[in-house]
Protein backbone atom coordinates (compact mmCIF):
# COMPACT_ATOMS: atom_id res chain seq x y z
CA UNK A 1 0.00 0.00 0.00
CA UNK A 2 2.78 2.41 0.83
CA UNK A 3 4.34 2.00 -2.62
CA UNK A 4 1.00 2.73 -4.31
CA UNK A 5 0.61 5.95 -2.31
CA UNK A 6 4.13 7.04 -3.25
CA UNK A 7 3.47 6.25 -6.90
CA UNK A 8 0.24 8.27 -6.81
CA UNK A 9 2.10 11.22 -5.28
CA UNK A 10 4.81 10.97 -7.93
CA UNK A 11 2.20 10.94 -10.70
CA UNK A 12 0.52 14.03 -9.27
CA UNK A 13 3.88 15.78 -8.96
CA UNK A 14 4.81 14.98 -12.55
CA UNK A 15 1.48 16.36 -13.77
CA UNK A 16 2.12 19.60 -11.88
CA UNK A 17 5.63 19.92 -13.30
CA UNK A 18 4.40 19.28 -16.85
CA UNK A 19 1.62 21.84 -16.44
CA UNK A 20 4.15 24.39 -15.19
CA UNK A 21 6.46 23.67 -18.13
CA UNK A 22 3.55 24.11 -20.50
CA UNK A 23 3.04 27.64 -19.18
CA UNK A 24 6.59 28.85 -19.86
CA UNK A 25 6.06 29.56 -23.59
CA UNK A 26 2.60 31.01 -22.88
CA UNK A 27 3.97 33.37 -20.25
CA UNK A 28 6.84 34.40 -22.53
CA UNK A 29 4.37 35.17 -25.34
CA UNK A 30 2.25 37.26 -22.98
CA UNK A 31 5.34 39.06 -21.70
CA UNK A 32 6.34 40.06 -25.24
CA UNK A 33 2.76 41.17 -25.99
CA UNK A 34 2.76 43.39 -22.89
CA UNK A 35 6.17 44.82 -23.80
CA UNK A 36 4.92 45.60 -27.31
CA UNK A 37 1.81 47.27 -25.89
CA UNK A 38 3.91 49.39 -23.55
CA UNK A 39 6.18 50.41 -26.43
CA UNK A 40 3.23 51.28 -28.69
CA UNK A 41 1.71 53.41 -25.93
CA UNK A 42 4.97 55.26 -25.56
CA UNK A 43 5.70 54.18 -22.01
CA UNK A 44 9.27 54.93 -21.19
CA UNK A 45 11.23 54.77 -18.01
CA UNK A 46 13.58 52.57 -16.13
CA UNK A 47 13.41 48.80 -16.16
CA UNK A 48 11.96 48.87 -12.66
CA UNK A 49 9.05 51.08 -13.76
CA UNK A 50 8.35 48.94 -16.82
CA UNK A 51 8.52 45.78 -14.71
CA UNK A 52 5.98 47.21 -12.28
CA UNK A 53 3.65 47.93 -15.21
CA UNK A 54 4.03 44.36 -16.55
CA UNK A 55 3.47 42.38 -13.36
CA UNK A 56 -0.30 42.82 -12.95
CA UNK A 57 -1.33 42.14 -16.59
CA UNK A 58 1.02 39.15 -16.73
CA UNK A 59 -0.40 37.77 -13.48
CA UNK A 60 -4.00 38.27 -14.58
CA UNK A 61 -3.57 36.64 -17.99
CA UNK A 62 -1.72 33.71 -16.42
CA UNK A 63 -4.46 33.27 -13.84
CA UNK A 64 -7.13 33.40 -16.53
CA UNK A 65 -5.34 30.75 -18.61
CA UNK A 66 -4.83 28.55 -15.56
CA UNK A 67 -8.53 28.61 -14.82
CA UNK A 68 -9.30 27.82 -18.46
CA UNK A 69 -6.93 24.83 -18.39
CA UNK A 70 -8.27 23.54 -15.06
CA UNK A 71 -11.94 23.66 -16.01
CA UNK A 72 -11.98 20.53 -18.27
CA UNK A 73 -9.89 18.60 -15.73
CA UNK A 74 -12.39 19.38 -12.97
CA UNK A 75 -15.25 18.27 -15.18
CA UNK A 76 -13.55 14.97 -15.97
CA UNK A 77 -12.94 14.28 -12.28
CA UNK A 78 -16.61 14.92 -11.53
CA UNK A 79 -17.63 12.49 -14.27
CA UNK A 80 -19.05 15.11 -16.66
CA UNK A 81 -17.85 15.73 -20.16
CA UNK A 82 -16.80 19.18 -21.33
CA UNK A 83 -19.32 19.25 -24.17
CA UNK A 84 -22.22 18.44 -21.86
CA UNK A 85 -22.11 21.95 -20.36
CA UNK A 86 -21.55 23.92 -23.55
CA UNK A 87 -24.72 25.11 -25.29
CA UNK A 88 -25.16 23.75 -28.79
CA UNK A 89 -22.38 21.16 -28.44
CA UNK A 90 -23.11 17.47 -28.14
CA UNK A 91 -21.46 15.49 -25.32
CA UNK A 92 -19.16 13.56 -27.65
CA UNK A 93 -18.02 16.60 -29.65
CA UNK A 94 -15.29 17.54 -27.19
CA UNK A 95 -13.58 14.17 -27.66
CA UNK A 96 -13.58 14.08 -31.44
CA UNK A 97 -10.43 14.88 -33.35
CA UNK A 98 -10.02 16.72 -36.65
Amino acid sequence: MEGAAQSEGADASSVHVLAALRFIPIIMEQLFNILDALTIRGVSGSRVQRTKLMIMPLFLTSLRRTRTMAWPAKLERSGQQVGSLLPGVSAGASRQGP
